[in-house]
């Protein structure tokens, strides 16, 4: 069991049961199969569910700020302001994404050559506590965009905040299993880093232990791509 509690009053607020192996196995299955679907639907329709999700948002937005300061302590002024900024995000994305994916034209000697930007796959998100919504959707409204799918792993102080999330994106049509929250412990991130069905991992963390566990995959793994915490410093995954 993972708990949450209120750092204000020190009372446990929730608790949840972890993920298990099994389910791991099911969510990137699921991931992967919805994300090959989502990579075939036009920008234009994907953009739709950015926009549904700003909407979902702006709804909600008293309760999904009460459980932000519930879990994490951050002031409700500033939890409003971060729910909004996340609707603004969504906003954003469902604008530009046409532009942003659109090819591009390139110089070259053949007769036509260009720049094309194709859905990525399933990517796994390890998120950190202080924007428990503003650092998720920041990943997850260019992620859909772009067709992509995700795994999401939010800090354990936030399990609340990860698992609403998802049922904010599943309100406005998000497919099932493309986005999916997990509630697991540290030493099982790193299977799901090296796990085929993942494409990339994204991470933003202080977890010494992630860390740690992190870099151990590294040294045996070539394939990478640039990541950076939280805290500023860079490295490399798959």
């Amino acid at each position: 069991m993972m708990a949450t509690i209120n750092p204000a009053t020190g009372q446990v607020i929730g608790s949840y049961t972890l993920h298990s192996a099994t389910d791991i196995d099911a969510a990137l299955a699921g991931a992967a199969q919805a994300q090959a679907d989502w990579s075939q639907v036009a920008i234009q329709d994907r953009v739709v569910l950015l926009t549904g999700m700003s909407g979902e948002l702006r709804k909600g937005k008293p309760g999904f700020a009460e459980l932000i300061t519930q879990e994490m302590g951050k002031p409700i002024t500033e939890a409003l302001g971060e729910i909004e900024k996340s609707a603004v995000t969504c906003e954003f994305y469902a604008k530009a994404a046409s532009k942003f994916l659109a090819n591009e034209a390139v110089a070259s000697s053949a007769t036509e050559s260009a720049v094309f930007f194709d859905p990525l796959g399933v990517v796994h998100a390890i998120m950190p506590w202080n924007y428990s919504f503003w650092q998720v959707f920041r990943f997850i409204a260019p992620a859909l965009a772009a067709g992509n799918g995700g795994i999401l792993k939010l800090a354990a102080n936030v399990c609340g905040c990860a698992l609403i999330i998802a049922k904010i994106l599943a309100r406005p049509g998000c497919p099932d299993g493309l986005m999916r929250s997990i509630v697991i412990d540290a030493p099982d991130i790193a299977g799901i880093i090296a796990d085929d069905r993942i494409r990339c991992t994204s991470a933003f963390w202080r977890h010494q232990e992630i860390r740690r566990l992190v870099r151990a995959w590294q040294l045996g793994h070539p394939r990478i791509y640039q990541y950076q915490n939280c805290l500023g410093w860079t490295g490399s995954l798959k």
